[in-house]
């Protein structure tokens, strides 16, 4: 069986508070079948997609998937896809990407039935909330070293009671659909963003 080399995430780092460390994400040989169905789409109305590689972490299993910089071809999505990973991380600290392309990035990504993340270029509220808005599945936010850091970082990405992220339903990140009730929209939003600091 061929094996590939892909970053795997798994459930021994997950913390309570849904946030895993930088020391959690590695390298590992995986077989290249170990690809898991990804559903990602979502019954109208029900707020966010599915976050596969959350709910993954959560039941003890393992997510596969890759980080992308400098490959902006709407193509690199189903690539990833094709290659089995999960997620796809992309990764906007090390590159000279803006939100545009992030954007374009996502939704291919989405598209394609992978898990897209996003590794943002620091710890500031609109470098966490405009991909989630996108339609980034999370964030990994790098340099985090603080426990005052750690909690912008949540109160960027979640909405409240959790953060004081802003409230925008009905866009990229579900589907351009907004859930029957705000309240049910702001719960499945908490619930599927997965942060990595």
């Amino acid at each position: 069986m061929q094996e590939a080399f892909r970053v795997g995430l798994t459930r021994d780092f997950l913390r309570e508070d849904g946030t895993i460390g930088w020391g959690d994400i590695g390298l590992g040989r995986h077989p290249t079948s170990a690809r898991k169905t990804c559903q990602l789409r979502r019954a109208v109305g029900s707020g966010m997609r599915d976050n596969f590689v959350k709910r993954a972490l959560r039941e003890d299993d393992t997510a596969l998937g890759t980080m992308v910089f400098e490959f902006a071809t709407p193509d690199i999505a189903r690539i990833v896809a094709s290659a089995g990973a999960d997620f796809v991380v992309f990764d906007q600290e090390h590159s000279a990407w803006g939100i545009d392309t992030i954007r374009m990035l996502l939704a291919t990504a989405i598209a394609a039935d992978v898990v897209p993340l996003v590794r943002v270029p620091a710890t500031q509220y609109h470098f966490i909330s405009r991909p989630l808005d996108a339609g980034a599945s999370g964030v990994m936010v790098p340099m985090v070293e603080s426990a005052e850091q750690a909690r912008l970082v949540v109160s960027s990405a979640k909405y409240p009671p959790l953060g004081n992220r802003g409230a925008a339903f009905g866009i990229a990140h579900d589907d351009y659909q907004a859930a029957e009730d705000m309240v049910s929209g702001i719960q499945s939003a908490n619930d599927e963003t997965l942060l990595i600091a």
